[in-house]
């Protein structure tokens, strides 16, 4: 694969007292081959609070809880607020909803339809799962997303008090959790950590160094985080077994915005550190994308172009703060950082009814894609739109 000439960032931020997001795109990979023969066996549950197959899982080890679908995309299901995020945790909404988004362009696409786009915003343009491969490098299709969760581990899940942990996924209170609901979370951890999809891309601690992902050795999850949740999504349509054959067609892409797919991979890791909310990492949660261009099977009724010319990678965010016809929100292009922020002096959830005073929050580019001379883009755009335009 050729390097894309161009990313552009899209950034209208949210989320509490720091939220960082890395991004790292990798959109321009050659195509290539994974490990197709792990097996998870994620497939048994259907409800988002499932024990083992959960469609939606939360990050809520310190003073953040973001919520993700299994898809990449947001999810505003989990929150007793019907947003993604909270901050503090157990008190106002900061985030509506928020999602990966890309363009693309291709010298084979035509002149009446130059532009490919996809990903998450209200609505999603990905499905759960892997890109599957055949033994030639070659595209097959995509796994079956009902074969995928969001997957999350945490560090001492086994001796951990989950007490909040627990009341923040199950929408109640650290008073009325029970103790059954504190045992599935434990359980679900238990099950993450042995069966870690490290094979697809899943980060791991290798601490024995040879390369290769032992439960009983090595730790799950981005290497010293305190909890991790990784999910793996694709707009590939169509969909095959475990030996590359066709078992149904599911395209996903116009749900975005009517495009047909490009042909992509995407990668999200989510993860934070369980500090107090007194230190700055106490009130952070951290995300790296990593999106792959794969393209399609031979014999595909869509363009499969060799190389994306010019790729366009943005984090698209819908800012809630408390009481959401108030939010003002901005940019400091040297941090490469979009912010939100209470646009009166009171607001009427965090002061009217939590007695605190309104947070800020913003997204932070820490790592950006590289040009042709490899220097990082930064934030290269910020972009403002009113509620129902996007």
């Amino acid at each position: 694969m050729g390097r894309s000439s161009l990313y552009k960032l899209l950034w209208t931020m949210v989320i509490g007292f720091y939220l960082f997001f890395t991004n790292i795109s990798s959109s321009l990979f050659a195509r290539g081959s994974v490990d197709n023969n792990f097996e998870s066996d994620a497939n048994q549950g259907t409800n988002d609070r499932d024990l083992i197959n959960p469609s939606i899982s939360v990050i809520n080890i310190n003073n953040m809880a973001y919520w993700i679908s299994k898809d990449g995309g947001g999810t505003t299901e989990g929150s007793p607020n019907g947003v993604q995020v909270d901050y503090p945790i157990f008190t106002g909404g900061l985030i509506y909803e928020d999602g990966m988004v890309w363009g693309v362009k291709a010298n084979e696409y035509p002149e009446s339809a130059p532009v490919r786009v996809g990903g998450s915003t209200y609505y999603h343009g990905m499905k759960a799962g892997r890109v599957i491969y055949n033994s030639d490098g070659t595209v097959a299709g995509a796994d079956d997303p009902a074969n995928n969760h969001a997957w999350r581990v945490r560090k001492y899940w086994d001796t951990a008090d989950l007490t909040s942990d627990a009341a923040s996924f199950y929408m109640t209170t650290i008073e009325e959790v029970t103790e059954a609901q504190i045992q599935n979370i434990r359980d679900q951890y238990e099950y993450d950590w042995y069966n870690w999809p490290a094979p697809w891309g899943a980060p791991y601690n290798d601490v024995d160094g040879n390369g290769s992902f032992d439960p009983s050795i090595d730790i799950p999850g981005y290497p010293g985080a305190g909890q991790t949740i990784w999910v793996i999504s694709n707009d590939v349509p169509t969909i095959v077994d475990e030996n590359g054959n066709p078992i149904d067609n599911n395209n996903t892409a116009p749900q975005l915005y009517g495009s047909e797919p490009v042909g992509v991979e995407l990668q999200v890791t989510i993860w934070a550190y369980e500090l107090d909310s007194n230190k700055p990492l106490g009130n952070a949660v951290y995300k790296r994308t990593q999106l792959t261009y794969t393209g399609f099977e031979t014999g595909s009724e869509y363009i499969n172009p060799e190389v994306l010319d010019t790729v366009y990678f943005t984090q698209w965010s819908d800012p809630d703060l408390g009481t959401h016809t108030d939010d003002f929100v901005g940019c400091d292009v040297d941090l490469s950082l979009g912010f939100v922020y209470n646009g009166n002096d009171l607001d009427g959830v965090f002061n009217g009814i939590y007695d605190m005073p309104a947070p800020a929050g913003g997204y932070d580019f820490l790592k950006s894609p590289e040009d042709e001379n490899g220097i990082e883009l930064g934030m290269t755009a910020f972009t403002y739109f009113g509620a129902g335009s996007s």
